[in-house]
């Protein structure tokens, strides 16, 4: 629904010819899609020899981010029709595909965070990242679009290779937190600081014993927990997009679970360790956000305990893809991108 237009751009439909297909698919079908257009007004290059055409495709690419962040949908770039006054083919290859309409981000049902109808008037919630520090490209525009581009590919590559799509949410948990500074203290956890802090005062070179401890125990997946963590407030644990509360993410436990995710992103990357079929969405029926106990990990895990605890303990696709993308909503406020909503 809608269409949104300014100086800029603007952003509508681009409806099927119903005289020339025979079948267009319901919201409902597998192969259902709607197709946008997004015109952009753009600065001419300079004919001249020696003069390489620019390619604005990649303007497409970062609508689709911030489309997808926004709906907390699954949004292509088909490529260009007209650019430069010559006429192209867009691509109509995914326009056979099928996807499961289970998966919240494949269907049009309403997210459960941050809640929008797929008007395309509410792409004004945006307008102020377009407009912030004078419509120049900050670090924290860079920053968002290297993980909003990790979101976008995750949730577009999940049903074919779920272990690759879980492992971009990750990685877009780590872009995220490597924008802010954080102190070394606020990266451990109680047990740890009092471990230090007597080391610290019952030695008699405790000083610089701790400042080496410290900064050891800094690590990237500390600063991965501690960023997403505080990016969800009680408005996430609140809502959630799984009918039953053992399905759900909760507070109390919400660093065990980043953790474990963490960790099997190491396991996968440094080890090789690979969870079989574990991270499948092909089976999702409740939408369910950690991991059932009762849950068969399959004969890849069978016998290594600590990967099968990893696995217990790390939210699923599901449940990650909700994470990162409330924490992309929050790293726009945050950095006065956006305003609130």
């Amino acid at each position: 629904m809608g269409e949104i237009e300014n100086e800029f751009f603007k952003l509508s439909h681009a409806w099927e010819n119903n005289l020339l297909e025979s079948h267009s698919p319901r919201q409902e079908e597998r192969h259902f899609r709607q197709y946008l257009e997004l015109s952009v007004e753009l600065p001419e290059y300079k004919k001249d020899s020696g003069i390489v055409i620019p390619n604005y495709v990649g303007v497409a690419d970062n609508f689709c981010v911030l489309l997808a962040v926004l709906f907390g949908k699954r949004f292509d770039n088909n490529g260009a029709v007209i650019q430069h006054g010559r006429i192209h083919l867009p691509s109509v290859n995914q326009q056979t595909q099928f996807h499961n309409k289970l998966l919240i981000f494949n269907n049009t049902k309403r997210r459960a965070d941050y809640a929008l109808d797929l008007n395309l008037s509410n792409f004004c919630k945006l307008s102020r990242f377009f407009s912030h520090c004078g419509g120049k490209v900050t670090k924290a525009h860079q920053t968002f679009y290297q993980a909003g581009r990790l979101y976008t590919q995750a949730i577009r590559i999940v049903e074919e290779n779920p272990e690759l799509a879980f492992l971009s949410l990750v990685t877009v948990g780590e872009t995220l937190s490597s924008y802010f500074d954080y102190r070394s203290e606020d990266l451990l956890d109680k047990n740890t600081k009092s471990l230090l802090m007597e080391i610290k005062c019952n030695s008699s070179n405790g000083e610089e014993i701790y400042n080496k401890l410290i900064k050891k125990f800094s690590s990237i997946r500390a600063k991965f927990v501690l960023h997403l963590t505080g990016c969800l407030d009680d408005r996430f644990f609140t809502n959630s997009e799984t009918e039953h509360k053992y399905n759900q993410l909760t507070k109390e436990n919400i660093s065990l679970r980043l953790r474990a995710a963490y960790d099997l992103r190491c396991k996968y990357v440094h080890d090789g360790k690979s969870g079989n079929s574990w991270l499948s969405v092909k089976y999702v029926r409740e939408h369910e956000e950690v991991f059932s106990q009762n849950r068969n990990l399959g004969p890849i895990v069978e016998g290594d305990k600590e990967m099968q605890k990893i696995i217990r303990d790390t939210p699923t696709f599901l449940g990650l893809e909700r994470i990162v993308r409330y924490a992309l909503i929050k790293f726009l406020i945050k950095t006065q991108l956006i305003e609130d909503f």
